[in-house]
């Protein structure tokens, strides 16, 4: 009884009856399938590495200085973007070239020789590593102290050279470096020079 039951239902149902019909349900449940996945899939996301790359606008910097952890100098400059060539770019070989910083009496230096586009170094950039060497320093600050006017003798050795980036998006870029150097000074005295600087660019 129960065999003549589930024959008879079979019989009257053209959907599993029909291989017109099962072959286009397979073809609609396929397309469905396609659908999804390229739902799902979209525009892959930008990496950090390439978001970096291209010019940015100086927008502030802010660089302190301490000498055997004293704090010497700290200035904080906002610079008006319509009137200030200066800038960073970052290349895809992994270059970087820094225009003008801005100095103690807030005006802004060119970096670089005269006759080049800027400061150039190169840079690293994975998703939790940022590198830059050398680093630019946006004071003359530090090249004072590095070289003491009344020193007969002095010698620098750089200890750490360290970058961190604060914020990357496709029209903001901020990021901090900080450089210990460790000077002697007429063969006798010995210091501890670290400068820190936070930079804010964007597009």
């Amino acid at each position: 009884m129960r065999n003549k039951v589930y024959k008879s239902f079979n019989k009257s149902n053209p959907l599993t009856n029909s291989p017109i019909i099962m072959n286009k349900l397979s073809s609609l449940l396929g397309f469905a399938l396609i659908a999804v996945f390229c739902a799902c899939g979209g525009k892959p996301a930008k990496t950090k590495q390439s978001m970096i790359i291209g010019t940015w606008k100086l927008q502030e910097q802010h660089i302190t200085t301490y000498v055997n952890d004293a704090e010497q100098v700290s200035q904080e400059s906002s610079v008006t973007s319509g009137k200030s060539n200066a800038s960073i770019s970052f290349s895809s070989n992994g270059s970087y070239t820094a225009t003008a910083v801005v100095a103690l009496n807030g005006a802004l230096v060119p970096l670089g020789n005269t006759d080049s586009a800027g400061y150039v170094g190169q840079y690293s950039l994975t998703d939790s590593v940022f590198t830059m060497k050398p680093f630019f320093i946006g004071s003359f600050w530090l090249d004072t102290l590095l070289a003491p006017p009344s020193a007969i003798s002095f010698s620098n050795k750089i200890v750490t050279e360290t970058a961190t980036i604060n914020s990357l998006s496709s029209s903001l870029l901020s990021f901090d470096t900080e450089i210990v150097v460790f000077q002697t000074v007429n063969d006798n005295k010995t210091r501890t020079i670290t400068t820190k600087t936070s930079y804010t660019y964007t597009h």
